[in-house]
């Protein structure tokens, strides 16, 4: 009597690898310190041999970056159909400002982390509805809002873990208040040529003294 054949070894599509691998770093990301996202670990991760990083990625660096633009695609999708989150960073875009900031304080080269200008016009105007700031606002008073919102929201993600005494529940909420009073008024205030003179008229002179 014959053996059976053995059944064939399933390989894994190299489309269907680097999935698995961007998944990996995704998933480690949440509980694994950012450097110790090894070769090797990210590997373990999937049951993979850490070749199959440097044969689908090159580099380390490479498969971070792709991991980055991952996460900056589900972030849109997500803002696309999210109710209306104001300045509240979600499960869905604390991941990739988490990660953008990683990468920039790396040392990884700007150019390489930077977005599309699409996905970026994609991020302003989600931002726009996601802040109630109307679309027929200055184009001035758009930018400061995003600035606004990506500052706020980077602060909460790097400094809320290490200065709990600074940035507590009381502060945020407050702060937030505060952002909200300014977003309503932020079309006439970078539109307002006096206001923008008194201001940096006062910025300089506190300089000077």
């Amino acid at each position: 009597m014959s053996e059976p054949t053995p059944p064939s070894k399933y390989r894994t599509s190299a489309l269907e690898a680097r999935a698995q691998l961007l998944e990996a770093v995704i998933s480690l990301a949440e509980t694994v310190p950012l450097p110790d996202l090894t070769a090797r670990r990210i590997a373990h991760e999937v049951s993979m041999d850490p070749n199959v990083i440097f044969r689908n990625f090159e580099t380390l660096e490479n498969l971070y970056i792709a991991v980055l633009r991952e996460l900056e695609q589900r972030t849109v999708a997500f803002l696309k159909t999210a109710e209306p989150i104001g300045l509240f960073p979600t499960k869905e875009v604390f991941p990739w400002i988490k990660f953008s900031a990683w990468l920039s304080l790396s040392g990884v080269d700007p150019a390489l982390i930077a977005s599309d200008p699409a996905l970026i016009d994609s991020l302003k105007e989600l931002t726009m509805r996601h802040m109630n700031i109307s679309p027929t606002a200055s184009s001035r008073a758009q930018s400061a809002a995003v600035v606004i919102a990506f500052t706020f929201l980077q602060a909460q993600v790097l400094f809320t873990p290490t200065q709990p005494g600074l940035f507590t529940q009381q502060a945020l909420d407050d702060s937030l208040v505060v952002l909200s009073s300014v977003m309503q008024h932020l079309d006439q205030l970078t539109t307002d040529r006096r206001w923008e003179q008194t201001t940096l008229e006062a910025h300089f002179s506190s300089k000077d003294k």
